[in-house]
């Protein structure tokens, strides 16, 4: 029970981060797809960072709550996965035209229901 406890003791704080850099994310990527500020090189990078601790964080969390052997990793797994592949959509296909931002919106909103889904599971079973 200690070591339970133990590994969902920072998911909380993770979970924190995840969100924020989600929302720092969304922004940025928002603000280029509808004009409301020019992209430039540095909001680039924030946006790509932004999207790499959204990924660490997922794993992070994924992770413990595997350990703690709690339903909802699973859902976690899945999500970072499609921020993996999202990202690398981005970063390969150079997203310009809006077909293909909705598709990478889309993929990060269902990555980030489902970070939402198994976090919320594992505290529910906790």
């Amino acid at each position: 029970m200690a070591q339970q406890s133990v590994a969902l003791r920072g998911i909380k704080i993770t979970q924190m981060i995840l969100r924020l850099a989600f929302l720092v994310a969304l922004i940025i990527g928002l603000g280029g797809m509808f004009g409301w500020f020019a992209l430039n090189r540095a909001t680039v990078d924030l946006h790509i960072v932004s999207g790499i601790i959204v990924l660490g964080a997922m794993i992070t969390v994924a992770s413990s709550i595997g350990k703690a052997r709690k339903p909802g990793a699973g859902a976690l797994w899945t999500g970072a996965v499609l921020v993996a592949v999202g990202g690398l959509m981005g970063l390969t296909l150079h997203i310009r035209g809006n077909a293909l931002g909705i598709v990478h919106l889309l993929l990060m909103l269902v990555a980030m229901g489902l970070a939402e889904m198994g976090a919320s599971r594992a505290k529910k079973a906790a």
